[in-house]
């Protein structure tokens, strides 16, 4: 077994505690509090666990759309999201 195998359930044992969290990747800038983005949460149904960003608002803007010469899921290719809201209580 492999520890990738197992990162759900060491996923549980490190955030046992915790409701819901924001993941954001170390280059993203940030233009407005991020306090603002919390407020997402309250929007969430009740079968809503998580919520993704896309990298951008425009298809035609997106790397994939203007560099990719492998296939990918149009319109924005497969997303590594920068920007990830969990709530953790619902997994």
């Amino acid at each position: 077994m492999k520890l990738e195998d197992c990162d759900d359930v060491i996923l549980q044992e490190i955030l046992q505690h915790v409701k819901a969290l924001v993941y954001v990747d170390t280059d993203v800038l940030l233009l407005r509090p991020l306090e603002d983005i919390w407020k997402f949460f309250s929007e969430f149904s009740e079968s809503q666990i998580a919520s993704l960003a896309p990298e951008h608002e425009e298809p035609t803007a997106s790397w994939y759309w203007r560099f990719a010469r492998h296939p990918y899921v149009p319109p924005y290719g497969k997303q590594q999201p920068a920007v990830v809201l969990l709530e953790v209580k619902s997994l």
